[in-house]
């Protein structure tokens, strides 16, 4: 664990309209495929991520603003 940040696994209370916001920001998703999320949507492809046994899928939150 870093001093500011940690990793651990994304839930569906993680999806939220921050994050979704966040994603739809031009300067984070100019490298992604997809370049627009609805709330449904992202909580769609969250819980496929969840549900897949091969897939870790994690992220990255600021211990300051993240209660876990």
């Amino acid at each position: 664990m870093g001093e500011r940040i940690y990793l651990r696994r994304m839930s569906l209370a993680d999806v939220s309209q921050d994050y979704c916001g966040w994603l739809n920001d031009k300067e984070v998703n100019k490298l992604l495929s997809v370049k627009s999320w609805t709330m449904t949507e992202l909580k769609d492809y969250v819980i496929q991520r969840l549900k897949n046994p091969n897939c870790f899928f994690a992220g990255i939150f600021d211990k300051k603003t993240i209660c876990i």
